[in-house]
C-alpha cells in the first residue's frame, strides 16, 4: 500500500494504510499499531510533495532513454541491413569477375557481343550502383554522426536520471523508515525498508527489461515490415520489367509485322499501277479495233448490197435473154439440111483467122467492162460492141446487140459502188453465152 501510495499520483491523497498488527509477544493478544491520522499530511507540509516530481522526472527521462536506445538500435539495425547489402554486392561482384576470368581464360570461344543496348544497361547499373554507394556512405556518415552526438546525451542523462533515482531511493526511504520507525521499530523498520527497496529494485529492474524487449520487438517488427515491404516492390519491380521485356518484344514484333504489311502496299500498289496502265492500253487496242470493225462491217453491208443488186441485174438480163434465145432456136430449126462434109471442112479452115480477132475482141470487152465497174468517170461512156456470132451453114453472121439500158438501170437502182470482180466476170460470161 506505501508503494502504491508512492508511486501512484492518482491515488496518492485518497490512500489511507490500514492498521498494521504486531506479532504476539509471549503468548499475550496481539497489538494492533494504528497509524497516526495526518501523517501523509504532515510529509505533504514538510515539503515532501517533491516525490511526484521527481517521479515524473524520472519517467520522462526513463522515456528518453528508451527513445535514444530505440534510435541507437535503428541505426544499428540499417547499418546492419546496409552491411549485408555491400556483402552481397561484394559477393556478386566477385562472382562477376570470376565469370569475366573464366570467360578470359578459354580459348576459341567467340565472347558475347556487347551491342548499344546492352552496353547502356550496364552504365546503367553501374551508375545506380555508384549512387547507392553514395548514399549508404552518405547515411552511414550521417547515423554516425547522429550516434557520436547523442551518446554524451544519453550518459547526461543517464547519470541525472540515476542520480535522481538515488535521492528518490533515499527519499523513499527515509519516508518508510519514519512511517515504520513507530510500528515496528527502528531495526525491524531498516530491515522491512530494504525488503521493500529490493522488492521495488527488483520490480523496476523487470519492467525495464519488458520494455527494452518490448521495444526490441517492434524495431522488429518495423524492420521486418520494411524488408516485406521492399520485397513486395522488388517483386513487384521484377514483375512489372518482366512485362516491359514482353510489350517491348510484342511491340518488335508488331513493328516487323507493319513493315511488311507497308511492303506487301507498296508492291501490290505498283502492281495496280502497272495493271491500270495495262487495261487502259487494251482498252484503247480494243477501241481501235472496234473502230476498225465498225468500217469493216460497214464496208461488207455496202458489199453486200452491191452483191445483192448484181444478182437482181443478173436475173433481169437472164429474162431479157429469154426471148432472144428462143428466137435464135427458132432460126436454126428454119435452116436447110445439113451440108456436106467439104462445106464443114472449108467452114473449119476460115475458124483460125478468126479466132485471133475474136481473143483480141474478146479481151478488149472484158478491159472495157473492167473499166466501166470499177472507174466511174468513164463507166457513164462506155459502150460494148456488138458480139458476132460464126455463121451458120454459109449464111451471113447474126449480130447480136446487147440490148440497151441494161447499166442505165443498175445506175437507177443504186448499184454504183459494186467493185466486185467476180461479178464482173460472171456478167460478161453470160453476155458471152448469150
Amino acid at each position: 500500500a506505501l508503494d502504491v501510495g508512492v508511486h501512484s499520483p492518482e491515488t496518492r491523497d485518497s490512500t489511507h494504510f490500514a492498521p498494521l498488527v504486531l506479532p504476539p509477544i509471549n503468548g499475550s493478544h496481539p497489538l494492533t499499531f494504528q497509524r497516526k491520522k495526518g501523517s501523509y499530511e504532515q510529509l505533504q507540509e514538510t515539503g515532501l510533495d517533491g516525490c511526484h516530481d521527481i517521479e515524473a522526472s524520472k519517467e520522462q527521462l526513463e522515456m528518453e532513454r528508451y527513445n535514444l536506445e530505440a534510435e541507437y538500435k535503428e541505426h544499428q539495425a540499417l547499418l546492419q541491413s546496409l552491411l549485408s547489402e555491400r556483402d552481397e554486392l561484394c559477393q556478386l561482384n566477385s562472382e562477376q569477375q570470376m565469370i569475366i576470368a573464366d570467360w578470359l581464360e578459354r580459348e576459341n570461344v567467340p565472347m558475347p557481343v556487347c551491342t548499344r543496348r546492352s552496353r547502356h544497361g550496364y552504365q546503367d547499373q553501374l551508375k545506380i550502383l555508384e549512387d547507392l554507394k553514395l548514399q549508404w556512405q552518405c547515411k552511414s556518415q550521417l547515423y554516425q554522426q547522429q550516434v557520436e552526438e547523442l551518446r554524451p546525451r544519453c550518459q547526461e542523462k543517464k547519470k541525472q536520471w540515476d542520480c535522481e533515482y538515488q535521492a528518490f531511493i533515499m527519499m523513499m526511504q527515509e519516508v518508510l523508515l519514519a512511517a515504520l520507525a513507530r510500528r515496528l521499530g527502528k531495526r525491524a523498520a531498516l530491515v522491512e525498508v530494504k525488503r521493500l527497496l529490493a522488492a521495488e529494485q527488483k520490480t523496476e529492474n523487470k519492467l525495464t527489461a519488458a520494455k527494452i524487449r518490448n521495444l526490441a520487438l517492434q524495431m522488429r517488427v518495423q524492420s521486418r515490415e520494411e524488408a516485406i515491404g521492399e520485397l513486395e516492390e522488388r517483386t513487384k519491380a521484377e514483375k512489372l520489367k518482366f512485362e516491359n521485356e514482353n510489350y517491348k518484344t510484342m511491340i518488335l514484333e508488331y513493328e516487323e509485322e507493319v513493315i511488311r504489311i507497308k511492303k506487301g502496299i507498296t508492291s501490290t500498289r505498283e502492281f495496280q499501277s502497272h495493271l491500270k496502265e495495262t487495261i487502259n492500253f487494251v482498252e484503247l487496242e480494243i477501241q481501235a479495233k472496234l473502230a476498225n470493225l465498225a468500217k469493216i462491217k460497214a464496208m461488207i453491208g455496202n458489199k453486200r448490197k452491191a452483191l445483192a443488186g448484181v444478182m437482181i441485174t443478173k436475173d433481169k438480163l437472164r429474162a431479157d435473154n429469154l426471148p432472144c434465145l428462143s428466137i435464135f432456136r427458132i432460126h436454126i430449126k428454119r435452116q436447110e439440111a445439113p451440108v456436106d462434109m467439104e462445106k464443114r471442112k472449108r467452114g473449119c479452115t476460115k475458124l483460125p483467122p478468126i479466132r485471133p480477132n475474136h481473143s483480141a475482141q474478146k479481151a478488149n470487152n472484158v478491159q472495157a467492162l473492167d473499166v466501166g465497174v470499177h472507174s466511174p468517170e468513164t463507166r457513164d461512156s462506155t459502150h460494148f460492141a456488138p458480139l458476132v456470132l460464126p455463121p451458120i451453114n454459109g449464111s451471113h453472121p447474126l449480130p447480136f446487140q446487147r440490148k440497151k439500158g441494161s447499166y442505165e438501170q443498175l445506175q437507177k437502182t443504186g448499184l454504183d459502188g459494186c467493185h466486185d470482180n467476180e461479178a464482173s466476170k460472171e456478167q460478161l460470161e453470160m453476155e458471152r453465152l448469150t
